[in-house]
C-alpha cells in the first residue's frame, strides 16, 4: 500500500515538475525571442541614426553647392563693372571717389574669395587661360603667356571665368 501512496503523491509532484519545466523553458524562449528583437531594434535605431547623418551631410553640401553657384552667377554678371573699372584706371580716367569705390568693390569681392589669374609670364594653362591667339616670340619658350586680352577669375579655387590671352609660339 505504500506503493499506491507514494505514486499517488509522486505523480502531481513530477506532473507539475515537467510543467514548471516546461514553463521555464517556453519563458526562456521567449526571452531569448525578446533579446534578438532588441538587438535587431537597436541595430536598425544605428542604421537610421546614421542614415539621418547622411542625409544632413547631403543637405549641408548642397545648401553651399546651391550658395557656391549663387555667388558665382552674381560675381560672373559683376565682373563686366570690374573690367570697365580696371580699363579706366590704367588710363587714368578715374577720379579718386572712384577709385576708391574700385578698391573697395576689389576688396569686397576677394574676402568673397574672388581670385585673380595669374597671366602675363606665367606658362599656358588651360585650366585656366583661353587662348585668342599665338604670337611667334625669339625671347622665350613656346606656350608662354605674353599678354591678356581679359583677365580671368576663380571663385573659392573654381575658374568662373577663363583669362583671354595671346600665347608663344
Amino acid at each position: 500500500m505504500e506503493d499506491i501512496y507514494t505514486d499517488f503523491f509522486d505523480s502531481p509532484m513530477e506532473s507539475e515538475s515537467r510543467s514548471s519545466k516546461q514553463d521555464i523553458d517556453d519563458l526562456n524562449a521567449l526571452l531569448d525571442m525578446r533579446d534578438e528583437e532588441i538587438k535587431n531594434l537597436k541595430k536598425q535605431h544605428l542604421y537610421d541614426l546614421a542614415e539621418i547623418e547622411n542625409i544632413r551631410k547631403h543637405s549641408r553640401i548642397k545648401c553651399q553647392t546651391a550658395k557656391d553657384d549663387a555667388n558665382a552667377e552674381i560675381i560672373s554678371k559683376i565682373l563686366p563693372i570690374v573690367d570697365d573699372f580696371g580699363r579706366a584706371k590704367e588710363h587714368g580716367e578715374l577720379n579718386k571717389g572712384c577709385e576708391h569705390i574700385y578698391s573697395k568693390l576689389m576688396s569686397t569681392l576677394t574676402s568673397c574669395g574672388l581670385e585673380k589669374i595669374e597671366t602675363k609670364g606665367s606658362e599656358f594653362n588651360t585650366d585656366f587661360h583661353e587662348a585668342v591667339s599665338m604670337i611667334p616670340s625669339s625671347g622665350c619658350g613656346s606656350g608662354i603667356v605674353m599678354d591678356c586680352i581679359q583677365d580671368g577669375y576663380t571663385l573659392n579655387g573654381k575658374v568662373i571665368r577663363y583669362a583671354k590671352v595671346v600665347v608663344s609660339q
